[in-house]
């Protein structure tokens, strides 16, 4: 599948939110439309511990015409 045009083959694939707390200050939205004024088809939203920005992050990478990829970063504790 080609990069669609103007756009870049590049893709975040790990990318947090204000989501994940302490580990990133970028709204969902605003990562969706980075993503689109950088040039990508193509970004993931990946919050430690949780999927609680993920509506939002789809709903803004759809209005900027990017394809978003929606994963979660998890602690796994072993006892």
């Amino acid at each position: 599948m080609g990069a669609a045009a103007g756009s870049t083959r590049f893709a975040h694939l790990r990318a947090g939110s204000t989501f994940s707390l302490r580990d990133a200050t970028i709204a969902p939205e605003r990562l969706a439309t980075a993503a689109a004024e950088a040039g990508m088809s193509h970004v993931a939203l990946t919050d430690r511990d949780g999927l609680s920005g993920a509506v939002r992050f789809v709903r803004a990478a759809a209005d900027a015409g990017v394809v978003p990829i929606v994963g979660v970063d998890l602690a796994l504790a072993v006892d």
